[in-house]
């Protein structure tokens, strides 16, 4: 599988309308998303070898659970349907897709090492990152970003360059930062499943707002 180097030069701040390349402008947009993220800092030096685990990185109880919630998502337009002419056969069906959605939970939970970790609040597109963290880090520095995605179960990892660190307030824990960070290295595919990812939750934010006038 093939490793995509991003352009540093062009960063997580940069306007997505400024590019004229259909595909460029795709991997800039973002949106607002909760998902699992780790990440660590990456020592001086050792940007080589988390790249190498990075290719490597490619856990196959992982795809299990991405296409298990892949079916799920196929399966609730065939429940609609179902539920019209016979909704006894449609209930039996949904409560196997529950079953379906448990088990791809708890594949994609023992094989990214997540388990622990909530979901969290933050911005992303196919070229970054932006999330608030407890603590500041130097720009320019590293990170091993490891992101699990919903409801695809899709596990991401990465390497990121931190392009801003910015404080935005304190709490009883102390200072809080909001961090953004560029992508510096990422897999071909997992490039293609972020676009995905994020193209589908800007679609599901416009049927609601469609659905509901009353949302700004």
């Amino acid at each position: 599988m093939g490793v995509k180097k991003h352009d540093r030069t062009k960063g997580w701040a940069e306007n997505p309308e400024a590019t004229g390349d259909a595909a460029e402008r795709r991997r800039y947009f973002r949106v607002e998303d909760h998902l699992i993220l780790e990440y660590r800092p990456l020592a001086p030096g050792e940007r080589e070898h988390a790249v190498q685990n990075l290719k490597e990185d490619q856990p196959s109880r992982h795809l299990i659970a991405s296409s298990f919630a892949s079916t799920s998502q196929q399966m609730k337009y065939v429940l609609r349907k179902v539920q019209e002419r016979e909704p006894e056969i449609a209930l039996y069906l949904e409560t196997l897709n529950e079953k379906l959605d448990l088990l791809a939970r708890q594949l994609a939970m023992e094989t990214t090492e997540l388990s622990e970790q909530r979901p969290r609040k933050v911005d992303i597109s196919a070229a970054g990152i932006s999330f608030e963290a407890d603590h500041s880090l130097e720009e320019n520095s590293l990170l091993d970003l490891k992101m699990l995605l919903f409801p695809s179960f899709d596990y991401i990892r990465a390497v990121g360059r931190v392009v801003r660190c910015q404080a935005i307030g304190d709490t009883q824990e102390g200072r809080v930062y909001r961090l953004a960070v560029d992508f510096d290295y990422l897999r071909d595919d997992d490039l293609e499943l972020l676009a995905q990812h994020v193209t589908k939750k800007e679609s599901s934010r416009i049927r609601e707002e469609r659905a509901d006038p009353r949302r700004e």
